[in-house]
């Protein structure tokens, strides 16, 4: 186990790139940052990740290819491209905090996650990413409640999606609300 003290706020670029005899991290709680790549493709880094509330951005490919099996993204507000990337293990996502995911231009922050099932996201209300759950072919729930009127799933969020029903769970109070934005269906 890699334990990280609580004087560590930023975790850089690369940091723990493919190491393969990472099995397992603890958080300390001033961690703000988890920059690019910082555990991508640690493939041997299982567990169920719980991520500080002091953090505030998961960058991109920052867990892409780990073998992590749920996430809670603690006080993060934002994740960006590719942050969960090819992690085949990863079943179930809650983004307590989240209110942006993808950075202008960014791609499949959940591409390939062959066994995710499950996304928690109900504070996000920006999504600016393409292909958000590319080829995640288990997905079958989605948690949202934003009510903020750009709220979305990006552009073509279920490109090479072979589920064939998700489920999105909102609040009563905000039905027609997204029953108004047509998120499903204008982007199938």
């Amino acid at each position: 186990t890699l334990s990280m003290g609580n004087n560590v706020i930023s975790i850089g670029n690369n940091a723990f790139y493919k190491r393969e005899g990472l099995l397992s991290v603890e958080f300390g709680d001033a961690l703000k940052t988890i920059n690019s790549s910082a555990f991508a493709y640690c493939a041997n880094l299982v567990q169920n990740l719980i991520l500080p509330l002091s953090l505030e951005t998961v960058g991109a490919s920052a867990f892409r290819g780990t073998g992590i099996l749920s996430v809670n993204t603690g006080g993060a507000t934002s994740v960006n491209g590719y942050a969960f990337a090819e992690c085949t293990s990863l079943v179930y996502v809650t983004m307590p905090d989240v209110t942006a995911i993808g950075e202008k231009g960014a791609y499949q922050v959940f591409g390939k996650c062959s066994s995710l099932v499950s996304v928690d996201m109900m504070s996000v209300s920006e999504v600016y990413c393409t292909n958000l759950f590319y080829q995640c072919n288990v997905l079958s729930e989605i948690y949202m409640g934003s009510n903020n009127s750009s709220v979305s799933f990006g552009t073509q969020p279920f490109f090479d999606t072979k589920t064939t029903q998700i489920k999105l769970f909102v609040p009563e109070d905000l039905v027609s609300f997204y029953q108004s934005k047509n998120l499903v269906s204008s982007h199938q």
